[in-house]
């Protein structure tokens, strides 16, 4: 059985004659119920919250020819320009993370946009609060404190960070070397001894681009002058969830404790009354 995706101009049609329609257009599931968690959580029920690949927007790849429409984050941002274009009330929005907009891309504005407070949504619970609580409830007697914790992991996200952004800068697609072997931890203190220089040089030779490993170097020596000190803004959601398992499996090593486990366990940590003090989430409910 195939999914039926809605048409454009359908969509744009029924947004035009029902104004009172209020609807958020997000990347993907995780979004999606972390959203919906919170609006629960405030008691705001005229909310709908769709997926962007509900939608089929194949059509304006020729007419956004800057954006990849295999991209859900592109897909968002063509979907916030016709709505713009269009002059749909802006109770129809659009939200997208930050990703590598305002250190190495230019942040897209119109009405009908909005992005995360951070670099992606996953930055909202990368906090002592929201980490203490995953250990609690998954790992028992976990021996290192959560501060050391999030200390040592950034290491590892910010050096993730920029390699993606290496890879978008470049216009690669290139896969980096196993992070699990490159992150060795003492049991005992929980440091983690991450050698960013020595992970960029095997990712340079693992993908042959050994003839551009000057330019990169000096791509990264610029985007670290504008990249925020605080970690939340420099991680991607995909990344987190992957290296704190690793950092602490590493540590205690669980027979039954399964990455996709992990993952569902960090995304039902999520506090929903944390996240109010942000700006996306007093817009989403205003």
């Amino acid at each position: 059985m195939f999914d039926i995706k809605r048409e454009l101009e359908e969509l744009v049609a029924i947004y035009s004659f029902e104004e009172e329609l209020v609807d958020i257009y997000v990347e993907g599931p995780t979004d999606k119920f972390i959203i919906e968690n919170y609006c629960e959580y405030k008691r705001v029920k005229e909310i709908n919250i769709i997926e962007i690949d509900t939608i089929d927007l194949s059509e304006l790849q020729a007419k956004f020819s800057d954006l990849n429409l295999r991209s859900n984050k592109d897909k968002l941002i063509a979907l916030s320009r016709i709505l713009d274009l269009n002059k749909i009330s802006t109770n129809i929005t659009c939200i997208v993370d930050k990703d590598f907009d305002g250190i190495i891309n230019e942040f897209e504005k119109n009405k009908h946009l909005k992005y995360t407070d951070y670099s992606c949504m996953e930055s909202y619970f990368y906090c002592r609060r929201h980490i203490e609580k995953i250990i609690k409830i998954g790992i028992r007697n976990f021996p290192i404190d959560t501060d050391v914790i999030l200390k040592e992991v950034s290491k590892i996200l910010w050096g993730l960070f920029v390699l993606r952004m290496v890879n978008h800068k470049f216009e690669l697609n290139h896969e980096f070397p196993k992070i699990e072997n490159n992150m060795p931890i003492d049991k005992v203190t929980g440091l983690c001894n991450f050698d960013f220089d020595n992970y960029l040089s095997k990712y340079i030779t693992k993908n042959g681009l050994m003839t551009i490993s000057t330019k990169i170097q000096e791509f990264i020596d610029e985007v670290r002058k504008k990249m925020d000190p605080d970690i939340k803004y420099n991680m991607n959601g995909h990344d987190f969830i992957k290296v704190l398992f690793n950092y602490i499996n590493k540590i205690k090593n669980t027979p039954n404790f399964k990455l996709s486990t992990f993952e569902r366990a960090v995304i039902l940590s999520i506090q929903p009354d944390y996240l109010e003090e942000y700006g996306l989430f007093k817009a989403i409910c205003s």
